[in-house]
């Protein structure tokens, strides 16, 4: 895990999926109901809920002042991606380590395991959000939205 930073900023994929997996004992976890904290090719940022043009979306922006402001108030956020909640496919969760690793971290160092979510639209396009605290919470929200019918996998 301490090498993770070191490979992330390398190039390595899979380390930029493990980087912010494990947050600091005094950082604040709490966001939602619409903003996210998580994590887009290793960069901090956040996964946000917005209407745009009157269609709900999901977005995902590096900008620091959603900590602030939140992103219901601010109309000057540059999204890296944004998703139309009608154009999402599908939708899974996936988790920071494997089950095995996942149990002896949390265990040895007594915190909660961030796990991610890939997020599949109707084109092919995947992204991957990473380190996210409240990944299940978004995904209920994900899910709400829209007019799709979906299946358990």
């Amino acid at each position: 895990m301490g090498a993770d930073r070191l490979k992330a900023s390398a190039g390595s994929t899979t380390a930029k999926n493990r980087l912010g997996v494990l947050p600091s004992t005094d950082e604040d976890l709490t966001s939602g109901p619409v903003d996210f904290k998580s994590r887009y090719h290793g960069k901090r940022g956040h996964t946000y809920i917005t209407k745009r043009n009157s269609l709900p979306c999901v977005s995902f922006s590096t900008d620091s002042s959603i900590e602030k402001v939140g992103s219901l108030d601010n109309k000057d956020l540059h999204p890296v991606w944004t998703v139309a909640a009608a154009d999402i496919k599908d939708l899974k969760k996936v988790g920071g380590f494997g089950w095995k690793a996942r149990l002896v971290v949390g265990w040895a160092l007594d915190r909660e395991v961030a796990d991610g979510l890939e997020i599949t639209d109707r084109d092919g396009n995947t992204w991957k959000v990473t380190a996210c605290p409240l990944r299940d919470e978004l995904f209920n929200r994900l899910i709400a939205m829209g007019g799709q019918k979906w299946e358990a996998w």
